[in-house]
């Protein structure tokens, strides 16, 4: 236990500084922030009927997708024959407001970070909350392994809260 506890105060904390840092590599296919550009022509449909969920609409020839009721599932992207629906790679797709979710032409790719006030209040730290349905506690105690001297998520900036 003592060579534990050494080791984690020799490692210090490892995060990154974002949103300056070097950001992440991801996987060829992650399906990332959806860009949406103008240009359908009058009666094409082909994308708001693909999508499961209906987070796509079409106006005029405007398409607009709403990433908050989005489930990535790449259809849209598939069925526009005219390319005006992709998934980039950048997995920046938080937003501070609801409408802020809405992708229409012109949305910028990166979304805007929050102010500074409240980047200096969450700097390098995430609490996470868990809530149990009913399950059978087995990703409950994983969770909790995780603050242990031995994980040490919390080296990282990653804590779970009650």
């Amino acid at each position: 236990m003592f060579t534990i506890v050494v080791a984690r105060l020799k490692q210090k904390k490892r995060t990154f500084t974002y949103p300056k840092g070097k950001l992440p590599v991801l996987p060829e296919k992650f399906r990332g922030r959806p860009v949406v550009t103008n240009g359908c022509p009058d009666g094409c449909s082909s994308c708001v009927e693909s999508c499961p969920v209906g987070a796509l609409t079409v106006t005029r020839t405007i398409v607009s997708l709403d990433m908050g009721k989005c489930i990535y599932c790449h259809k849209c992207e598939e069925a526009c024959t005219h390319n005006h629906i992709r998934f980039t790679g950048n997995h920046q797709t938080s937003a501070a407001r609801r409408s802020d979710l809405i992708i229409t032409p012109g949305t910028p790719v990166k979304p805007e970070i929050a102010d500074t006030l409240v980047r200096k209040f969450f700097s390098k730290s995430l609490k996470l909350r868990q809530v149990s349905a009913g399950g059978c506690a087995a990703c409950e105690a994983d969770c909790n392994v995780l603050g242990t001297p031995a994980w040490d998520l919390g080296r990282f900036g990653i804590q779970f809260v009650a």
